[in-house]
């Protein structure tokens, strides 16, 4: 989709069957302290008794019964509980939870199996793509990778849903090339799962190129999948065949397919129950994006309406804060297409608010930025771009000072904002992905800039332009990843610090306005910034040929995808189109210093670089 589009992203999310409540009295849970624990735990949760596992842990006698149990039924029951409480969303209750088993089972339990702590620390992991930490959950998932490793009877088929969910993981991370080895690493062990279960791997690949915007492969993936499951029934069950429908609509509209996508999302919808609110309002919003695409504004206007009444209406879709946002996101495209730039600044301010929950606001609505983590960076870039674009339409519409000066300021949150986002990912695709956001709509602050100088005569503003078209964060990590080159990490903190300080300069001029002290400031940290750029510290990188000298046990063949040290080794991930995906822990110091000095890639395809 282009990007003056509507943006989509499709909350595909299976609905979790909840048995009804079993409400335990006192009596009850006395009978439950019992030699079978354990058992009783597994059969509440086998029975999906979700809630009654969690109400059980939270009646004051658990913790002595608990206490008198056998060490690995203590286990045992610490991870069912866990389990029960991220089934319902409650990710941080899981991880306490799994973290309690696995200190369980590591300090005091003998004749543990080695598959239950496998499972553990893949658990903690994968709960952690859940929270704003989510980078967290890379060293549990790396230790249960090298575990699985050392355990040559691992069952095979585990691999490939330990696979899968690691590939998920690490598209939320949005770490593309990761997230894609792992995934079709469980694609081409898939063949050992039951039809459904391998259903699932395909579309969870399909949904990563989606993602990262491949529509070429996401085109194959699609084939493959209506070829090998639909048109054969080998996967007949309603809701999943609406899965596809929707995931091939997405394609086909970004290769402006316009009058099969209509006839897919149709399909989709006389599939759906009615309780699947979630998935109908992805219906809905698919064809918002198409007839907003093909300019019938009324008729968009009225499907993203659908698709946020039921996303208001129905609380329990997950994430449906962002769900929401996106929704309202898309109003706001529409209003400004329309030429409504006020109600589509209403509609961006509502979206960015639920998009950032929890997290502070400044005086023109948008997140702070600081040492935070969000959960939803990336999201936040695009609507920022957005709100950015519509202050500079009122701007130009009202030749409004003020309306310059707050699209100039929104556009420098966004780009504080992909700093933040650039720092939590490790892979030079994903960061690309996110420069790709800001990359189309630089020509708009830095016209605002240039605008504000007219009306003004202050030549502060020319130099603000400078700033925007050269050394903002976009800027200047693109003229790396475009050049192939390794960021030194100290001059790279260098770079963040003082476009910090740049970035607070220019919040504090949105409420007072330049004086010559801001501006002898700003210019004085500019000269700093040249002194961090690729041109003037070529001495400082490394290419990627030289260091595939380094690591000359990789065959050209091969792939590195990152290099992390660990308490007791290193772990490396290479991809090597004989064996595909291999992970596995080395040592030696010198070899780990050069690989965390680098964490790129021996090779990169220019397939994978957009």
């Amino acid at each position: 989709m282009s990007s003056k589009s509507l943006i989509l992203y499709l909350f595909f999310i299976l609905g979790i069957l909840f048995c009804c409540l079993h409400l335990f009295s006192q009596k009850e849970f006395e009978k439950s302290n019992s030699p079978n624990i354990k058992e009783l735990y597994n059969d509440l949760y086998n029975k999906e008794a979700f809630d009654s596992i969690i109400q059980l842990a939270s009646n004051p006698l658990f913790a002595t019964q608990i206490e008198h149990a056998k060490c690995n039924d203590r286990g045992g029951v610490y991870h069912v509980i866990g389990k029960a409480f991220y089934v319902v969303n409650e990710e941080t209750k899981a991880i306490e939870y799994f973290e309690k088993a696995l200190r369980t089972y590591l300090a005091s339990c003998d004749g543990n199996k080695e598959e239950d702590i496998i499972n553990l620390y893949y658990n903690i992991g994968i709960a952690y793509q859940y929270t704003n930490t989510i980078s967290k959950g890379k060293t549990y998932l790396d230790t249960a990778l090298t575990r699985i490793q050392g355990l040559p009877a691992y069952p095979e088929d585990q691999k490939a849903l330990k696979y899968q969910g690691i590939g998920n993981y690490y598209s939320e991370l949005r770490d593309f090339m990761k997230a894609e080895s792992f995934l079709q690493e469980a694609v081409r062990k898939s063949d050992l799962l039951d039809d459904y279960d391998a259903f699932y791997v395909h579309i969870d690949l399909l949904g990563l190129y989606l993602k990262f915007a491949n529509y070429e492969l996401a085109q194959v993936q699609s084939t493959l999948i209506e070829n090998k499951y639909i048109n054969t029934a080998l996967v007949d069950d309603p809701v999943s065949v609406a899965i596809y429908f929707l995931n091939a609509a997405e394609v086909l509209l970004h290769q402006k397919q316009y009058d099969k996508v209509e006839a897919y999302v149709k399909k989709a919808q006389d599939l759906l129950p009615v309780e699947e609110y979630g998935l109908r309002s992805n219906a809905h919003e698919i064809l918002g994006v198409l007839y907003f695409t093909t300019k019938a504004f009324d008729k968009s206007r009225q499907e993203n309406e659908l698709a946020y009444q039921l996303r208001t209406e129905n609380e329990e879709i997950i994430e449906v804060n962002l769900a929401k946002s996106f929704s309202l996101e898309n109003f706001s495209e529409i209003e400004l297409a329309a030429g409504n730039e006020d109600k589509a600044l209403k509609f961006i301010n509502e979206a960015i608010a639920n998009a950032a929950f929890g997290y502070k606001l400044d005086s023109i609505h948008n997140p702070i930025v600081n040492g935070q983590k969000f959960l939803h960076p990336v999201h936040l870039i695009r609507q920022l771009i957005l709100k950015g674009r519509v202050f500079h339409a009122l701007a130009q519409k009202e030749d409004g000072r003020n309306n310059y000066i707050k699209s100039i300021h929104t556009f420098a949150s966004a780009d504080s904002m992909i700093g933040k986002a650039l720092n939590d990912v490790m892979m030079d695709q994903s960061k690309l992905s996110i420069l790709e956001l800001n990359k189309t709509y630089t020509h708009i602050p830095i016209d605002a800039c240039m605008k504000l100088q007219s009306i003004t005569s202050n030549a502060s503003w020319i130099e603000q332009a400078f700033y925007i078209s050269s050394k903002s964060k976009a800027r200047v990590l693109q003229s790396y990843t475009s050049k192939n080159l390794h960021l030194n990490d100290s001059l790279y903190q260098k770079y963040t610090e003082l476009s910090s300080e740049l970035t607070r300069l220019q919040s504090q001029s949105l409420d007072k306005g330049w004086d010559n002290a801001s501006s002898e400031q700003f210019a004085l940290i500019q000269s700093q910034l040249q002194l961090v750029q690729p041109d003037s510290i070529s001495a400082e990188v490394t290419t990627v040929d030289d260091l595939a000298g380094i690591i000359s046990h990789l065959n050209q063949k091969e792939l590195l995808l990152e290099a992390r040290e660990m308490p007791d080794g290193f772990i490396i991930f290479e991809v090597s189109k004989k064996l595909g995906l291999q992970h596995r822990m080395i040592k030696g110091p010198q070899f780990a210093k050069k690989c965390a000095d680098h964490k790129r890639t021996v090779e990169r395809p220019a397939s994978k670089v957009r």
